[in-house]
């Protein structure tokens, strides 16, 4: 294929373009193969030839999911400018709030009607679901192309899970399954720019990796984005979920991967414990608790109670709720606290203990004390849940916040 290309260049006579889409592909593909140092090299020669002709090179674009720091394409190509992180080229590849609105009205239109919802609330919904991407600190959001074309074309009213469903998931998740990925944990620290734009996707092959390898992955190929936290100007970039496609099923993906429920019953789960959390049914949230530890494998059970509530909030993660693990108090740390519109869930995790022991605890520090100024803004709740290691049986108990 490369010398038919490099065939093809040498017979023009006149000023050429060059697009490649994809350039590493054969790498991503065997970044495990015992050959995928050959396969680099051989792809930096086909470039190495490209730069011997830039003179006559009008154009040249290059695309592809990953970056290689120590990649033959930015050693030889070495007159290339990297666009990923600019500015000016930062809503290039997605649809602004203002081009979705004028773009697609007849579209939203149809949509509205279709869906039965008032216009701010639909657009609402369709920003969540598919908005959020973000290509350098403080610029503009845009949605996902690809889910947008096939949201509308799918007659633009149910808000399913259209990019990701689509994309090759596996090397991402098998280095996440590999160092215990945890979402509300790691995305909770930065990661330095430079380290962003200069991660080598091969460094996945050594014998130790870490979630420093494998958030410029996430962020490279599109399941991470910049955050909202993210200062502009700063050395130092937090990376989070664009919206609430990636973040459910990125999730769920996750947690079936570990062994954790299947992913048709983990989303069903998660659109039920959804509702009761944000409705305040204490007993129907409980019920989902004890459905999604149930589903923890035996194996698994023999891991310490942070294990618990790492699963619990990896899974309100999926939610798109707000929650916070580990959270400090004056008194303590509180193993989850899950914010809602109108509830808020003070929880602590036992093991092989009970839930009295969690609510007692709770009770006993003052956990739900910095929170009783939401009295009449939020209804607070306190949760205590036990896991049976021996039994696999989970007890939860639930106390509203005293005063």
């Amino acid at each position: 294929m490369f010398s038919a290309l490099i065939g093809a260049l040498y017979e023009q006579s006149g000023p050429v373009v060059v697009l490649v889409d994809e350039y590493e592909k054969v790498i991503s593909d065997h970044v495990y193969s015992p050959d995928v140092e050959g396969m680099r090299e051989v792809l930096g020669n086909f470039y190495q030839v490209v730069k011997g002709e830039e003179a006559r090179i009008r154009f040249a674009f290059i695309t592809g999911v990953t970056k290689y720091a120590k990649m033959s394409v930015f050693g030889r190509l070495n007159n290339l400018r990297d666009i990923t992180m600019h500015p000016r080229y930062a809503t290039l590849f997605g649809y602004t709030q203002e081009e979705l609105e004028e773009n697609f009205a007849d579209y939203i239109a149809g949509g509205v009607a279709s869906a039965g919802m008032d216009r701010a609330a639909y657009l609402e919904r369709l920003r969540r679901q598919y908005d959020g991407y973000c290509f350098c600190d403080g610029c503009e959001t845009v949605y996902n192309p690809v889910s947008i074309g096939n949201f509308f074309d799918d007659g633009g009213s149910r808000f399913n899970n259209y990019w990701i469903d689509t994309g090759n998931t596996q090397l991402v998740m098998d280095v996440a399954a590999k160092i215990d990925f945890t979402p509300f944990r790691d995305l909770q620290e930065p990661l330095s720019k430079s380290y962003l734009g200069t991660f080598d996707i091969l460094s996945l092959r050594g014998p130790v990796v870490t979630g420093k390898e494998l958030m410029p992955l996430l962020g490279q190929s599109g399941y991470l984005t910049i955050s909202p936290r993210t200062p502009i100007g700063s050395q130092l970039i937090w990376l989070d979920f664009p919206n609430d496609e990636v973040r459910g099923t990125f999730t769920i993906k996750l947690l079936a991967r570990e062994g954790i429920g299947t992913q048709s019953k983990l989303a069903t789960l998660r659109d039920l414990m959804l509702a009761s959390a944000e409705n305040g049914d204490v007993p129907s949230l409980i019920d989902g608790i004890e459905s999604l530890f149930s589903q923890i494998p035996y194996e698994l059970h023999i891991k310490d109670e942070r294990y618990y509530h790492s699963v619990f909030l990896s899974f309100m993660v999926a939610l798109g709720a707000r929650v916070e693990g580990e959270k400090s108090v004056s008194t303590g740390r509180v193993d989850a606290v899950l914010e809602m519109p109108k509830h808020l869930y003070v929880m602590e995790f036992k093991r092989d203990k009970d839930a009295q022991t969690a609510i007692s605890q709770i009770l006993e520090r003052c956990y739900g004390k910095p929170y009783t100024y939401l009295k009449g803004l939020k209804q607070v709740h306190l949760v205590g849940i036990n896991v049976d290691t021996k039994t696999r049986q989970v007890t939860v108990k639930e106390e509203p916040i005293a005063g």
